[in-house]
Order: structure tokens, then sequence, then C-alpha cells
């Protein structure tokens, strides 16, 4: 017996605004191209059972859209003549009773099968059972509908959580609770097929987490991706990569401690070349920032840059750890505040639309002003000494 382990596809995740030519967002279509691309890789495959274990759809009320793209896969794996066994996770539960599941709609379709109503239910499929637990909205639910089980002899368990062992790896997401290993993973079993974490996990000899096909986040993009091809009778397990491109990268960080405002406006350029931009989703990460010379980056020529850099990418996010305490340990030396207050008015005028002459003018008459609140602190602290 050989299964296709996959999971966490979720169907209709989207982020940021930009969108093709059919007004469509990208990341959302970069997930259903995945999704396609698993579905045939699956059908090249041709094991002898597809296992999806948990979380198809990003919404619990999904789109049309969503709907639709999984209607097409499952046809394709039901023409091949594969099976597909299926349990709901904690994004595709509906969140009140009222609510009809997605899955309904999909009841009918040939060799393929969905545990979806919050209790366990099982398929045999040849001489093997699959045991399916799908996600429960009680977590004291998951030892009760496991203790329904009854082996077979030749057993595999589906279920979709957050084991205790992995808790550290915690999506944060809604429904999220813990799983206790000692309750579930058990050495009778053949294999025990997991949902919800997204990066490639073997939690024992014979669980794993086979983790999502994409990626939904910075650090998503530090864990191998794919599906699982496992062969139940020999105990091997092949790691399958669909995605093969790392597009979200979380860049190492620039220390900007001199920099000024056009240093780092360089350095965020540089990073970004060495790491192209199209269709890629960057993190760029200042540390030791001073928070004068960041606004900087913000103003005439400097902002320029960065709205172009920010066009070519499908996102850049710039995130600043600011040198508070170097700032706050600093001494101020009076002699250099009239250069530095110069300085600071040069930089926020560069966007101002008049002429050179007025620009100078204002630039003296600030200088003069700071000159004046100078003297007079220092005539100041001469009274006060003496």
């Amino acid at each position: 017996m050989k299964i296709v382990h996959m999971s966490d596809s979720h169907l209709g995740f989207h982020k940021y605004n930009r969108v093709d030519d059919n007004d469509s967002n990208l990341i959302e279509e970069r997930i259903y191209s995945s999704f396609n691309q698993t579905i045939d890789k699956i059908v090249e495959l041709k094991p002898d059972v597809v296992v999806h274990s948990g979380d198809v759809f990003h919404h619990t009320r999904p789109g049309v859209r969503s709907l639709y793209v999984f209607k097409q896969g499952l046809e394709k794996i039901s023409n091949a003549g594969i099976p597909a066994i299926i349990i709901s996770g904690n994004h595709d539960i509906p969140r009140t009773r009222a609510t009809i599941s997605p899955f309904i709609i999909y009841e009918g379709i040939k060799n393929i099968h969905i545990a979806y109503k919050g209790k366990y239910e099982r398929f045999d499929v040849g001489n093997w059972t699959f045991h399916c637990i799908p996600f429960c909205a009680d977590p004291n639910d998951n030892k009760f509908e496991f203790s329904k089980i009854e082996r077979s002899g030749r057993d595999v368990l589906i279920m979709h959580g957050m084991l205790k062992s992995f808790w550290d790896n915690r999506l944060d997401t809604v429904g999220e609770y813990e799983l206790d290993d000692d309750s579930f993973l058990k050495s009778y079993f053949d294999y025990i097929a997991l949902g919800h974490l997204h990066g490639q996990h073997r939690v024992n000899g014979n669980t794993w987490y086979c983790g999502s096909v994409e990626y939904f986040n910075f650090k998503d993009s530090l864990q191998e991706k794919g599906i699982l091809f496992v062969d139940l009778e020999r105990k091997e397990f092949e790691q399958i990569r669909i995605c093969q491109e790392k597009y979200w990268i979380d860049c190492p960080p620039i220390d900007c401690r001199e920099f000024n405002s056009e240093d780092m406006i360089a350095a965020i350029s540089d990073q970004c070349n060495q790491n192209g931009l199209k269709d890629k989703i960057l993190k760029i990460n200042l540390i030791n920032v001073n928070r004068d010379v960041y606004r900087g980056i913000y103003n005439g020529v400097n902002h320029a840059k960065l709205r172009e850099l920010k066009s070519l990418a499908l996102s850049l996010e710039i995130t600043p750890t600011y040198d508070e305490e170097r700032k706050n340990d600093m001494k101020i030396n009076r002699n250099n505040l009239q250069k530095e207050f110069v300085k600071f008015i040069q930089q926020q005028i560069l966007n101002i639309s008049v002429s050179t002459a007025v620009k100078e003018k204002a630039i003296a008459y600030g200088a003069d002003v700071m000159n004046g609140v100078i003297s007079t602190r220092n005539a100041e602290d001469l009274n006060v000494s003496e």
C-alpha cells in the first residue's frame, strides 16, 4: 500500500494587495497554482490512496473560487482511479451550528471520502483501514472519538492538531490547542498522518506532519515544504517538494549604527538586488537604527528610490530595531547643534517646491534661531556657575 500524504492547502488564503491583470490576488492565485501542481504530481505518482490531513480551506466560509478549485482537484484524482481520504481541520469547521460545512457539496464523488462532522469515521481501502478524527471544537472530544477505534491489523490514523511536544511551533490560529502525544501516538498504527504544522517533521518512527505545500509567512520560509510518498509495507518515506523556489525571504540584519539616510537606502537596495525582487516577498531587518536617520528614508530622493523598490516586489517590508540605549547615552555637544540643525532642515525641505534662494533663506533663518538659543543657554549656565 502506497499513499500520498498532503495537508494544509489553505485554499483562499490571500495577503497584500497586489493583483494580476484579472484583479485576482497574486498570493491567492499562487496558492491555487501550487495545489493544482500537487494534484498533477499525485496523478503522476499513482498511489493507492491520497490522504489530506486537514485545513483544505483557509476560511470557514470559502469563496466560490476555492470551492471550485478543490472540486476540480478531487475530480482529477477520482478520474485517475485514486481513492482520497480527507479530514477537516480547524480552518474548515463552521463556527456555528447554523452554518453548513462546505464539504457537503463533495459528497457523492466517486472514491472520495471526507470526515468533516466532528466525529470519528473509518474508511476501508483494500485490506487497509483509515481511522479519521477530524478537528474537534472541544479538545476533550478527541480522546472520546479516539476510543471508538477498533483496530483491523492494518491501520492508518489521520488527525489534525498540534502535538504537545511541538507546542513551541504553534501557529496561534483560531481553535488551536494541544494534543497529548501519549494519548494518540500509538505504535500499533502502521502510519499516523498529522496536519496543522506547516513544516515537514517526523514525530517518531510511524508519525509525520507532512506540512503544507505552500508558504504563508516568513516563518514558513525556513521550513521544508511538500508532500510525502509513503510505502506502508516497507516503512519508507519520500519527501517530495512542489514549490522549488522560496519567495518569502527574511533577510539577514543590516547594522545601521553609523548610517545616514542615504547609506540606509543604499544598503536596502543592495540587499534587494542580491535576493531579487520580482515576485518576491522580502523582509529587510535594520538594527541599531537612529530614528531621525530612519525617517530620512521617507523624504525626497530617498523616498522615491524606496517607492521604486517596493513597486518591483510582491511585497517589501522594512523592520527597524532602534538603538534607543545608544541614543540615550550620547552626550550632547552644543558646538555641533547648529551644524546638525542645518543638516536636519536641509533634509526636511528637499521635497518642497520652492526656489533655491528661498530654501537658503529658510536654512539661514533657522540657523540664526538655533544660534540664539545656544547663546542664551550658555549664558544661563555661566550665571549659574558663578
